[in-house]
């Protein structure tokens, strides 16, 4: 039950790159990609409690892109739009597409990518205890066959992303 309504949450502005804005921590125009952002708090309510809810709204002094995110202090995320986001650098629940995507980064052989995608390779494989992805797996086994220099690069970019050591 509200204390006070003063007006109504709202959407407006730039509402298709507003995960890439949150991702840069709400600082990086998604239009000149300057970071001169300012932003302001629209309150649309309090609660009995002091628990007040509105809309966020972030404006590029550059050049007056603007976006908005609505918030709620009793959420279990402020931004309750962003509750389960994930930065894209981060790989936990990564698809077999996303460690596809990330492989081919990594200067990986396509060869090798392709591998990865028709073996279904994703986060819960490459985290897998005990490890299935070992050297000698990757080097061997007929169905994979990597050169030493992508089972190399598998291994950085893995202790990079994932923290893990490939055995």
């Amino acid at each position: 039950r509200a204390m006070a309504v003063v007006g109504e949450q709202f959407s407006a502005g730039d509402q298709g790159s507003k995960k890439e804005f949150w991702e840069s921590g709400f600082s990086t125009c998604q239009k000149c990609f300057k970071k001169n952002v300012t932003s302001e708090e629209r309150c649309a309510g309090c609660r009995m409690n002091g628990d007040a809810y509105g809309t966020a709204v972030y404006t590029c002094q550059d050049c007056g892109w603007f976006t908005t995110f609505q918030y709620d202090d009793s959420g279990d995320s402020y931004f309750y739009e962003t509750k389960g986001w994930k930065k894209s650098s981060d790989p936990t629940g990564w698809s077999v597409s996303d460690v596809s995507k990330w492989l081919s980064m990594t200067g990986m052989s396509e060869k090798a990518v392709r591998t990865f995608a028709v073996e279904h390779v994703d986060w819960e494989v490459i985290m897998r205890k005990p490890p299935i992805l070992t050297r000698n797996f990757l080097q061997t086994h007929p169905k994979w066959k990597l050169s030493p220099e992508d089972v190399e690069i598998f291994a950085k970019a893995i202790e990079e992303a994932y923290k893990l050591k490939l055995t």
